[in-house]
């Protein structure tokens, strides 16, 4: 199968049509795709043990889509803004996150 996809596949939201061929035939195929906006992420709080490694922390965040839909997303690594935050008591910090999916992010 070989997919001709549109230079504005991705640049505008909405229903995008994608031709394709099946190959070693004369066969088109045709997929109706649905193009959305990424409006946020959903904010995450994590409470964890002190001295918890940065790399421990839960990887899964959560975006939310210009229809209403949400879906789980991984992330790679975190970057705190405070990591000493995770050896006391209490602390507290905002991490943003890397996704090879969205790239980077902020979700608390």
């Amino acid at each position: 199968m070989t997919w001709k996809i549109p230079a504005d596949l991705t640049k505008t939201r909405g229903v995008k049509e994608v031709l394709g061929n099946v190959e070693g035939t004369n066969l088109t195929a045709r997929l109706m795709l649905k193009v959305l906006d990424l409006v946020t992420w959903l904010p995450k709080t994590q409470t964890v043990p002190v001295n918890t490694a940065t790399e421990d922390l839960d990887k899964v965040v959560t975006a939310v889509f210009s229809d209403g839909t949400t879906s789980d997303a991984e992330v790679s690594s975190w970057t705190l803004e405070n990591p000493d935050a995770l050896k006391t008591e209490n602390g507290e910090t905002t991490a943003t996150g890397k996704s090879r999916r969205f790239g980077h992010f902020c979700v608390g």
